[in-house]
């Protein structure tokens, strides 16, 4: 008789510290262009308001197949280091998912000894919201549910997590996404590194993402280092 598994609501949060320098900010600017002596002055980032605050981003760390893939995006407002007077607004423009399968192969070698080979496959889900979408971006609030924007799941055809005497498959879960603050748009990366995948036939019991901020199995670990605007590409995750 085979024994079946059972997914249960483990979360993990990552988290990532947000730097927005812009004239936008200030009370008195809002949506109005900016003169040319303006932009002169924003070229100057050290005379610009900044806006800082931390992406807090649930991500699962068990997933079935055909279920639904629940996460939680949150935003904390960091009105200590923040220079600007009023807490902007920040809008979810683009997040994609991604599944990273890694599988690794142990053979043995031409010297009676074991040989190693490894490599990593990207699969691409269904964007929550993506440039080539038209979409209205989401507000962030002190908790978005990005499930109710779109129903995401991880196809069948995915193998599931599984370990023989030479051949290991695993998965990474990571979420990429813009958001957009004072006109200016900035990125954010978050990486669920040990996601365990299920097979469809598994028996779920996964609660649902209104209960992800009460589970006791919830896991907290530390994000990546905080990106500011001035950066090209937000710094990544080291696995």
């Amino acid at each position: 008789m085979r024994h079946i598994e059972a997914s249960s609501p483990s979360f993990i949060q990552r988290t990532q510290t947000i730097t927005c320098r812009s004239l936008h900010l200030q009370p008195q600017r809002g949506d109005k262009p900016l003169s040319f002596k303006e932009k002169l002055i924003a070229k100057r980032t050290s005379k610009l308001p900044a806006a800082v605050f931390n992406l807090h981003m649930l991500l699962p760390t068990v997933g079935v197949t055909r279920q639904h893939l629940p996460m939680i995006l949150r935003i904390e407002h960091d009105s200590y280091a923040s220079t600007a007077t009023l807490l902007p607004i920040v809008l979810l423009k683009e997040c994609v998912v991604q599944l990273l399968a890694t599988t690794h192969v142990q053979y043995p070698g031409l010297k009676n000894g074991l040989e190693f080979q490894e490599w990593t496959t990207s699969h691409g889900l269904l964007p929550i919201l993506s440039s080539e979408v038209s979409m209205k971006p989401i507000p962030v609030t002190e908790h978005t549910d990005l499930s109710s924007f779109s129903h995401l799941v991880i196809p069948a055809y995915h193998v599931p997590n599984f370990s023989t005497f030479n051949v290991r498959r695993n998965y990474k879960l990571r979420i990429q996404i813009s958001v957009e603050c004072a006109q200016k748009t900035l990125k954010a990366e978050f990486v669920a590194e040990n996601f365990t995948l299920l097979a469809a036939d598994y028996v779920p019991n996964r609660g649902t993402t209104a209960e992800v901020s009460n589970s006791t199995v919830m896991e907290q670990q530390e994000g990546a280092p905080g990106y500011d605007d001035r950066d090209d590409v937000p710094p990544p995750y080291e696995g």
